[in-house]
C-alpha cells in the first residue's frame, strides 16, 4: 500500500521592486516644495504579495534640502522635496523598497539601491540696497556734492553670489532733468556714495529712482 507524503512550501518573501523611468530630475533655486508624479513606476511588494505595504527609503545629501521638508517618495512613486534656500548642485540620491514581509526563511525584504540624481539649477537671485537718507536737500549754486555711503548694505544678491560685479543706475525725471549741469547728473558709486552738481542758479525738487544692477543675468527667472 502507498504512504502519503505531505510536502509543506512554506511562504517565503520576495523582495520588492521597482522601475525608475528617469534618472535624473531637475528643478530650480528656491523653488516651492516639488512634487513629481510617477518618478518611480511599477511599485510592488513582490509577487502575489499584493496585501503587502512598502515605504520607500531615501538617502540624499541634505545641504541642498531643506530639513523641514522631508524628502519623500510616496508608494505610488511621486516624489517630493523643497530645495534649500538659495541653494543649488547636484544631490545623489539612494533610494530603496521596503515591505513588511519580513526576513523569515531567507526572505528579502528590500529592493537593490536605485541612484536617482537631483539637479538644483542656479537662479540669480535680485541685488540688493538700503538708502539711508531719501530727502537730500543742498543750497543754490553750492557746486558739486557728494553725499557719503548714501547707499549701505550693497549686495549682489545671495551669500554665494559675492563674486558677481554690480553697478547703480540713477533715473532723474524728465520734468527736474533741468536742475542738473550735463556733466552733473546724479551718480551713485559701487560704494554708495551719490555725486551730483546742481545747475547754476536754478533750485527745485528733483526726483530720483535708484536702481542697482548686476552681472547674474535673467536665464531661468532670474533677477538682475
Amino acid at each position: 500500500e502507498p504512504t502519503t507524503l505531505s510536502i509543506i512550501v512554506e511562504y517565503v518573501n520576495d523582495a520588492p521592486s521597482f522601475d525608475t523611468p528617469v534618472d535624473h530630475v531637475r528643478v530650480l533655486e528656491n523653488s516651492a516644495r516639488v512634487l513629481l508624479p510617477s518618478v518611480f513606476t511599477n511599485v510592488s511588494a513582490g509577487y502575489n504579495e499584493i496585501d503587502q505595504s512598502v515605504t520607500f527609503l531615501v538617502q540624499s545629501e541634505a545641504f541642498l534640502f531643506d530639513p523641514t521638508h522631508p524628502m519623500t517618495i510616496f508608494p505610488n512613486g511621486s516624489l517630493s522635496f523643497k530645495p534649500a534656500y538659495n541653494a543649488y548642485g547636484q544631490a545623489n540620491v539612494s533610494v530603496k523598497l521596503l515591505d513588511n514581509g519580513g526576513t523569515l526563511r531567507g526572505g528579502i525584504n528590500e529592493s537593490l539601491p536605485v541612484n536617482l540624481t537631483i539637479e538644483i539649477v542656479w537662479v540669480n537671485q535680485p541685488p540688493k540696497f538700503e538708502i539711508q537718507e531719501t530727502n537730500l536737500s543742498i543750497f543754490e549754486n553750492f557746486g558739486r556734492t557728494n553725499f557719503q555711503s548714501l547707499a549701505t548694505n550693497i549686495s549682489a544678491g545671495a551669500e554665494n553670489e559675492f563674486q558677481q560685479l554690480y553697478s547703480f543706475r540713477v533715473h532723474v525725471h524728465p520734468s527736474c532733468e533741468w536742475l542738473f549741469e550735463s556733466n552733473g547728473r546724479p551718480l551713485l558709486f559701487a560704494n554708495g556714495t551719490l555725486s551730483l552738481l546742481p545747475a547754476a542758479n536754478k533750485y527745485g525738487l528733483a526726483i530720483l529712482d535708484v536702481f542697482l544692477e548686476d552681472d547674474g543675468g535673467t536665464a531661468n527667472g532670474g533677477i538682475n
